[in-house]
């Protein structure tokens, strides 16, 4: 397994974690963990497509 494959794996794991953690704790959740955890899920599915993106461009030598 590539090291590439382990980081998408390690960063699909983070975005269903912390998608898990924000469903369960809304409720109590204060304004700044409301506003600041899909913008940080948002980040983390932008660095996912930058990635798949990267890895399946043609690479020239």
């Amino acid at each position: 397994m590539s090291t590439d494959k382990v980081n998408r794996g390690i960063l699909l794991t983070m975005v269903a974690l912390v998608t898990i953690a924000y469903i369960a704790l809304y409720e109590q959740a204060s304004t700044n963990f409301r506003l600041y955890v899909p913008l940080c899920v948002a980040a983390l599915v932008g660095l996912l497509i930058h990635d798949a993106v990267t890895s399946h461009r043609p690479r020239r030598h």
